[in-house]
C-alpha cells in the first residue's frame, strides 16, 4: 500500500474540488454502494468518469490525477458520494478486481471523519490524498458524521 498526501498542487486541487462539490455536478443514485446483491450495502451517489470504455463529459476533472498514477490501462474511474449519517456506516467489504496485476487507488476529495479501510488498516479521509493498493485486497468506504458528504474518486488500473 502506498499513501501520497498533497497529490495535486493547490490550484489544481481547488479547481477539481470546486467542480465536483458544486451543486450542478451530475451525481446518480445507486440503491447499493457495492452491488445490487449486497442487500445490507447502503445507498450512495456515483459519477462514472470512465466505465465500459465510455467517458464522461467531466473526464477532464481527473486528467491531472491520471498523470500522477503509474498506469498502462485504466479500467474504471468512478466518484462516490456517501451522505452524512448519525453513525459512521461502512459500505461493505469488497474487492475491485480479483486478478493479478490490477491496482486500485482512492483519491479523497474532502476532509471528513469517514475513512477507507483496507484489511484492518483505516486510512482517514483527508482531502487531496491518494491511497494505492492491490485491487484484490478487501476494502470498504464509509459514510461520515461531521460533514454533509464524503466524496472520493476510485481508479482501477493495470501498470
Amino acid at each position: 500500500m502506498k499513501i501520497i498526501t498533497n497529490l495535486l498542487d493547490n490550484k489544481d486541487f481547488v479547481e477539481l474540488k470546486n467542480i465536483i462539490l458544486c451543486d450542478e455536478f451530475p451525481w446518480f443514485f445507486n440503491e447499493h454502494s457495492i452491488d445490487s446483491h449486497a442487500i445490507s450495502s447502503p445507498p450512495q451517489f456515483t459519477h462514472n468518469f470512465l466505465k465500459d470504455y465510455r467517458i464522461s463529459n467531466y473526464f477532464f476533472c481527473v486528467e491531472k490525477i491520471l498523470k500522477k498514477i503509474d498506469h498502462s490501462v485504466m479500467l474504471r474511474i468512478k466518484a462516490n458520494l456517501n451522505t452524512k449519517t448519525e453513525n459512521i456506516i461502512e459500505t461493505g467489504l469488497h474487492t475491485d478486481v480479483d486478478r493479478k496485476g490490477f491496482h486500485s487507488a482512492v483519491f479523497f476529495v474532502n476532509d471528513c471523519d469517514g475513512y477507507c479501510r483496507i484489511g484492518n488498516e483505516k486510512i482517514s479521509s483527508e482531502e487531496n490524498k491518494l491511497v494505492i493498493f492491490n485491487s484484490s485486497l478487501r476494502h470498504t468506504g464509509t459514510s461520515c458524521t461531521n460533514q454533509g458528504r464524503r466524496v472520493v474518486i476510485n481508479f482501477v488500473y493495470t501498470r
